[in-house]
C-alpha cells in the first residue's frame, strides 16, 4: 500500500472515538517514512507542576513508535504491540506548546525498533524514546 493510503487509513482510525482523539493526538507528515505525531500540552494534561506530564509525554512516544511500523511495512492494520519503552525527558513540555513526536523504525522487522525524539514548537528537544515492538501475526 502507498504511504498516503497507510497515513490516510491511519488518520481515520485517530478520528474515531479513544484514547488518540482524547489525548488531541494528529498525524502529520514526515521525510520518507517518519511517522509524525503532534498534541497540544493543554492544562488537563498538565503535572503538578504545570508542564507537560510523562504520561503524556510517553503515550505519544509509544503511538508514534506503533505508526513507524505501520508505515514501513506499509500496512495501516498492522498488529503491533510495544515490548518495552525507554524515554529519557530532556526539558519539561509547556501547556501551551505543540509537541512534535517524529518516529523512525530503525532495525528488524519480527520485532522492529524505532526510536522517536519530541520537540516542542519553538524545536527544544524534550524527551527521546526507544521501543522495541511485536508484530502479530493476523
Amino acid at each position: 500500500m502507498q504511504e498516503d493510503a497507510v497515513l490516510d487509513a491511519l488518520r481515520s482510525v485517530f478520528a474515531e472515538p479513544g484514547y488518540r482523539r482524547t489525548m488531541g493526538f494528529r498525524i502529520g507528515r514526515g521525510e520518507g517514512r517518519e511517522a509524525v505525531l503532534e498534541c497540544e500540552v493543554v492544562r488537563d494534561y498538565a503535572n503538578t507542576r504545570g508542564v507537560a506530564h510523562g504520561g503524556l509525554i510517553s503515550g505519544l512516544i509509544d503511538t508514534a513508535a506503533g505508526i513507524a511500523v505501520k508505515l514501513e511495512m506499509g500496512d495501516p492494520e498492522l498488529p503491533v504491540a510495544t515490548v518495552s519503552l525507554t524515554i529519557n525527558y530532556h526539558r519539561p513540555g509547556r501547556v501551551g506548546a505543540i509537541l512534535r513526536a517524529v518516529g523512525r523504525q530503525v532495525s528488524g522487522r519480527g520485532t522492529p525498533c524505532c526510536s522517536v525524539e519530541v520537540h516542542d514548537d519553538d524545536g527544544v528537544l524534550v524527551a527521546t524514546g526507544v521501543a522495541p515492538l511485536r508484530v502479530a501475526s493476523r
